[in-house]
């Protein structure tokens, strides 16, 4: 399972290649659910690297690495920001009780 569609409910593509999201049994189009929702959370290296105060290419080792949750789109990173930000609370956590 990628990370998008743990994110997200089950997406799926019909044969005109539309998105949907099954919520409650329903069909709905994705589109502004997925804009809303999951675009305004999705982040870049820089952006990832910008809030670690780490460089872009030591965030890109660590993804390639499957050390900081992400996924490709195409031949770039990208974040879902609500899943860096509990994959770091839970680091965080798993340090302290050390």
């Amino acid at each position: 399972m990628n990370i998008l569609s743990s994110a997200v409910s089950v997406f799926f593509q019909d044969p005109y290649f539309e998105f949907f999201l099954i919520k409650d049994n329903m069909k709905i189009p994705a589109t502004n659910y997925f804009v809303t929702n999951i675009m305004t959370n999705i982040k870049t290296i820089e952006e990832i690297a910008e809030f670690f105060k780490l460089t872009p290419r030591t965030v890109y080792n660590l993804a390639r690495a499957g050390k900081i949750p992400g996924f490709k789109v195409g031949h770039t990173w990208r974040f879902d920001q609500n899943i860096i930000e509990e994959w770091y609370k839970e680091r965080i956590l798993n340090l302290s009780m050390k």
